[in-house]
């Protein structure tokens, strides 16, 4: 099947979603059905046909119903709460793919955030450091929610915006400094200090969303200092065997001790390593990261056939393997980048071929185990988000902010 046929099997299959019992009850961006309008507005880009605005207008009437049923309860986080929903209703209003106005919902969202970050502004110093680090993750943490919020338009709130980036700089200071004394620990143990290198969940997302508030802020030493702190504590785990094609491990007290093992993909492995400290290495003007990024994403082309790689989806799965190749070839211009991209293009159709899965696919959940999944992250509608773009040939990638890749 060619990708325009599977693009259109997704739709129909996506059309029927808000009737759909099994799938219609969780709204999250991540894991559930919170990605839609993004699919559709892509698919209006694609076609130029106006009836996607009209799914995209139905599909948010649809949550505002959702919401106001006091029996539905939902989270806050970015994965799987308000805060991924508000991210989404604001992609949809910046790029007018919705004829709702959706100022007075997207002021409402933010309200609620504010008023969750002044309570964790009073309450972190009282936290362990452990407590704190867990607190600040990315797609189920506070994190998320600096990553919309600093998606919105300047506010009455932006004082309380920068004592919580201020508050996060600490936070993640103290980390690298956690990091740096575990680094001759060679007796590790289950209470050993690990360092998280990921994007979905550690350092690399801070990276980023720290390079995102400075390019607002960048009046704010102290953010370009930890960005850097932040960046080096990574590059402290770069594999010392020379011989090795992995360069980061995903979690690691340190470098001696560390399993270089990691899968390729979004959530954690080189690829996402190398964009970062890429990111980083542009905002800092320092060549030792833009080097290690790029030794980094070299490494990662030895590796087309050796990965193991078992279904689609955008967290680490084929899709996620192959944008991030196109990404590292427009900050690498290296050809072979793109060539891995298109690659992996194909092996993603070839995994959505499962007889029994929705729109021919299934997430790999253990061996023999394959189920249907729905969500952004790792299930069809990230699928069908990567396809489309491959065939707007990449010129309407700003969907991509969503999983901090813009």
């Amino acid at each position: 099947m060619d990708i325009s046929n599977k693009i259109n099997e997704i739709e129909i299959f996506l059309d029927e979603i808000l009737e759909n019992p099994l799938y219609n009850k969780n709204l999250s961006l991540f894991s559930g059905i919170g990605g839609v309008p993004i699919f559709y507005g892509l698919l209006h880009k694609y076609k130029s046909d106006q009836k996607y605005i009209d799914k995209i207008d139905k599909f948010i009437e649809f949550c505002f119903t959702y919401l106001d049923d006091n029996s539905n309860i939902i989270g806050l986080t970015y994965c799987d709460g308000l805060c991924g929903l508000g991210q989404m209703f604001n992609f949809v209003t910046e790029k007018n793919l919705t004829s709702i106005d959706l100022s007075e919902a997207l002021d409402s969202i933010d309200e609620i955030l504010y008023e969750n970050i002044r309570h964790f502004l009073k309450r972190v110093d009282q936290l362990s450091h452990d407590d704190r680090v867990e607190q600040i993750d990315f797609l189920h943490g506070i994190f998320g929610l600096a990553h919309y919020l600093i998606s919105r338009p300047k506010n009455l709130h932006q004082q309380v915006l920068v004592d919580f980036f201020d508050k996060l700089a600490e936070i993640v200071d103290i980390e690298c400094e956690f990091t740096f004394f575990a680094k001759s620990e060679h007796n590790v143990s289950d209470t050993s200090y690990q360092t998280n290198l990921g994007l979905a969940h550690g350092h690399i997302s801070y990276i980023l969303i720290f390079s995102k508030f400075y390019k607002l802020y960048p009046e704010k030493e102290n953010i370009k200092s930890i960005i850097k702190k932040s960046a080096y504590s990574v590059k402290s785990f770069e594999n010392k065997d020379l011989e090795s094609n992995i360069i980061f491990p995903g979690i690691a007290v340190n470098k001696e001790t560390a399993h270089y093992d990691v899968h390729l993909g979004w959530c954690y492995g080189d690829q996402s390593v190398a964009f970062g400290l890429y990111k980083a290495g542009i905002i800092l003007e320092d060549s030792i990261l833009i080097d290690i990024s790029k030794k980094t994403a070299f490494s990662t082309l030895k590796r087309l056939h050796s990965d193991q790689i078992f279904d689609a989806g955008f967290c680490h799965g084929s899709s996620s393997v192959g944008y991030l190749h196109l990404k590292l070839y427009l900050l690498t211009k290296d050809k072979n980048h793109k060539d891995a991209y298109h690659y992996f293009v194909d092996q993603t159709l070839k995994f959505c071929d499962f007889n029994d899965g929705i729109a021919g696919f299934k997430k790999y959940n253990g061996p023999d185990d394959y189920r249907n999944n729905i969500g952004m992250l790792d299930g069809l509608i990230g699928v069908g988000i990567f396809l489309l773009d491959a065939q707007l040939q990449n010129t309407y990638s700003s969907w991509d902010s969503f999983f901090l890749l813009n």
